[in-house]
Formats: C-alpha cells, sequence, structure tokens
C-alpha cells in the first residue's frame, strides 16, 4: 500500500472513530483508536485542525469534528431528501433572498466557510467553501471576534495585521473595535466592500452551545441589491437563528455521514 493511501485511511479511521464514538478524543485516545504511534496522531490532527475539519477544545486538550467535515457529503443527499433541516433552512434563505448565502466557523485568527449557496448561480460573491479570510475583514469575522473581550480583539488585529502579506487587508485596532461594538449594539453585521469593492454582506451568530465552536450565517452580495434587501435578509436570520440548533443540526449531519465514511474506506482497502 503506497504512502498516500495509507495517510488516507488514517484519515478516514479517524473520522469513523469519532462518527461512532461521538465525543470528543485527545491525542492519546485517538492514537489507539488508529494503532499509530502520539507523535504521528499529533501531527495528523493539527493538520486537520488546520484544515478547518477538526476543533481543538483548549480547556480539556481534546479535537472534535466541525461543521466543515459533517457538511462534505451533504449534497449528495439532496435529492433523496435526507439533508439536515439546518441545511435546508439555510438552503430556504438562499432561495428567499435570492443572493449567496453561506455559513463560517473560526478557525483560529480565520473565518472559514464551510457551506455556500448560490440559489441563481450567479457568482456574484468569489467564495467557495473552505476558504479563509481574516476575521478582521469579513462580516462572519465581526461576529466571532463580538465574543470576545477587546483586549483578546486587538491581540487578535495585531497578530492579523503582521501574518498578512498584503497590506490592504490590515486595519487598525480602533476600527476593528467600531465595527464590533456596531455588531454587539445591532445583533448583525452589516459590511461593505471589506474584501471586493462593490460587494457587501450581512451576518449573524448561530447559537451553538456554550462550548462549541461558534458558527455565523451571512448573505452576500452587490452593495445596492443587498441594501434594498436588508430588512428580508434580517427576518430570514433571525427565523433561522431562533428556530434551529445547531448543535444537533452538527449531530445529525454526522451521523448521516457515518456510513459515507465506511464505504470510503472499502474503497481505499481495495487499492
Amino acid at each position: 500500500m503506497s504512502q498516500s493511501i495509507k495517510s488516507a485511511e488514517r484519515v478516514l479511521k479517524l473520522f469513523e472513530h469519532f462518527a461512532a464514538d461521538q465525543q470528543p478524543a485527545n491525542i492519546k485516545q485517538l492514537s489507539e483508536a488508529l494503532s499509530m504511534p502520539q507523535s504521528s496522531t499529533s501531527m495528523l490532527v493539527k493538520n486537520l485542525v488546520q484544515l478547518g475539519y477538526l476543533e481543538h477544545r483548549a480547556q480539556d486538550r481534546t479535537y472534535w469534528p466541525t461543521l466543515r467535515l459533517a457538511l462534505l457529503g451533504d449534497w449528495m443527499t439532496s435529492g433523496l431528501n435526507l439533508r439536515t433541516p439546518f441545511v435546508n433552512a439555510c438552503q430556504t434563505i438562499a432561495e428567499k433572498c435570492g443572493e449567496v448565502t453561506f455559513l463560517a466557523l473560526q478557525n483560529g485568527i480565520f473565518s472559514q466557510y464551510v457551506l455556500v449557496l448560490d440559489p441563481a448561480l450567479s457568482r456574484s460573491m468569489t467564495i467557495q467553501s473552505g476558504i479563509m479570510r481574516p476575521l478582521t475583514r469579513t462580516s462572519t469575522g465581526i461576529c466571532f471576534l463580538s465574543r470576545l473581550a477587546d483586549e483578546e480583539i486587538g491581540r487578535i488585529t495585531r497578530r492579523i495585521n503582521v501574518d498578512i502579506m498584503d497590506e490592504s487587508f490590515r486595519r487598525s485596532e480602533r476600527a476593528v473595535l467600531d465595527d464590533v461594538n456596531t455588531m454587539r449594539r445591532d445583533g448583525y453585521f452589516h459590511a461593505d466592500g471589506f474584501m471586493e469593492p462593490g460587494i457587501a454582506s450581512i451576518a449573524k451568530l448561530v447559537e451553538n452551545g456554550s462550548d462549541a465552536m461558534p458558527l455565523a450565517i451571512a448573505v452576500g452580495g452587490n452593495t445596492e441589491a443587498l441594501a434594498k434587501k436588508k430588512a428580508m435578509i434580517l427576518e430570514a436570520l433571525d427565523t433561522l437563528r431562533d428556530t434551529l440548533s445547531a448543535g444537533s443540526a452538527i449531530a445529525n449531519v454526522a451521523n448521516q455521514q457515518s456510513e459515507a465514511f465506511k464505504r470510503m474506506r472499502a474503497i481505499i482497502d481495495e487499492q
């Protein structure tokens, strides 16, 4: 078996472990489940965290799959009416508003898009699932920052300004804090021209449990079109926030994907 296939098998075996055990695990537990040295397991897990497929829970040093992993195969179930209520609700928002709708999670100092729905295939926004953008330069990122203390926001802003090569993406701490305070006051954030001129987005946090990775949902598109639809977009986002439990949605998606992981692993075993 080639090294690349062996690595793929380990990744799928790790995903299968979470699907079967359905609880966070530390490096020692994952090492035993994968029959791998702890050093190799640690490297594998850290790579998956960087890619946004696993979340690191610092309080107890455990790891847990993110929504990005759970949503990987959701498109396969759309024709079978098996899509989760959470994804269906996001699709409803996209169709009602007629604009690109995207779900994001926080991945370090970035906001990472894990679900992108464009009902009209308009491509008014050049984004795709998996892309990561600085927290200080996205509407969803400002939502995530609003949960933090001002001192922590300043630290993150300074780190982004050091790490980001493109100077046009850098922002002052004062400007970021002003946006965060607007988000805290209004309960949503309307960003205009943050990443692309003439493109805007409106975002809100999605409740996901006190100890879970935060999520945010946004609707984006042409600045003028979004301004005209702002009231409708906010109403749609409020409906999603008030009626869905993102935590249970993640669990439901993960359960539906466990069999898919097993089938994928069987294919690798045949190689």
